[in-house]
């Protein structure tokens, strides 16, 4: 059991009747609560169905009555702050991301940057540091641990021996955590690609009529974005005949 408070209350009268008992605690978590009629002490039972991210704060009464508890009654309210638990994980806004380089190597085509949040409350559980633990080529990528910002410290150096022009797909696993106990953490993959990857064309087949596809080409686009993770342009909407297939 956690105690929460210790409650005092005193009677000018003799006897039994100066006698005081706390004899009830009322309000919208009075069932998590045990409130001892003799010392005062109010203490947590269960967490059950308390969450801070939800609702923070609670206000309660707590009932005391002189003459053993049975006589005159008066009440003080209590307010219950919940602390914050680090019971989640920080989240990517994104399932992946995507990024080209520069032709001479020594940067991204556009900025990069991953961004994670974390749904507890504001301190050490929700503060995110991010770092690259995996797949970092020739050691030349470099990641901002409070922005997510990833850049380059040094152009990356193409090996003849591959495919792609030298340079090949590269995968980084970036890694978001927080400062809480225990500490929580997320990946995510980050893709980097050349310039050809900003050329590449794709066919998708689709189950609707050359007319309705046209008249539904910015949403189709959109579609295609969120689901390849990069920006999608049709530039061009035809006919597809499976016979022709082998």
């Amino acid at each position: 059991m956690f105690l929460i408070n210790l409650f005092q209350a005193t009677d000018e009268d003799s006897g039994s009747y100066g006698v005081v008992r706390y004899t009830a605690v009322n309000g919208p978590i009075a069932g998590n609560l045990r409130l001892d009629p003799v010392s005062g002490e109010l203490t947590l039972l269960s967490g059950e169905g308390l969450d801070r991210e939800r609702i923070p704060e609670y206000t309660l009464t707590v009932e005391a009555r002189d003459d053993q508890g049975k006589g005159n009654r008066n009440m003080a309210e209590v307010h219950v702050i919940l602390a914050d638990a680090n019971d989640n994980a920080p989240l990517f806004l994104q399932p992946r991301y995507d990024a080209v380089l520069n032709p001479d190597m020594r940067n991204f085509y556009e900025p990069l940057r991953v961004q994670a949040y974390d749904a507890d409350g504001p301190g050490p559980n929700s503060d995110i540091t991010y770092e690259i633990v995996n797949g970092n080529y020739q050691e030349k990528f470099l990641i901002d641990p409070q922005t997510g910002e990833l850049s380059l410290q040094a152009p990356l150096v193409p090996n003849p021996e591959t495919q792609d022009h030298g340079l090949p797909v590269i995968t980084l696993t970036v890694r978001a955590h927080d400062q809480g106990v225990p500490v929580r953490f997320a990946t995510v993959k980050v893709q980097v690609h050349n310039q050809e990857y900003l050329n590449r064309s794709i066919s998708f087949i689709i189950p609707l009529s050359v007319k309705k596809a046209s008249e539904r080409r910015q949403e189709l686009e959109r579609g295609f974005s969120a689901l390849t993770g990069a920006h999608v342009n049709l530039h061009s909407i035809a006919f597809h005949n499976s016979s022709t297939e082998k």
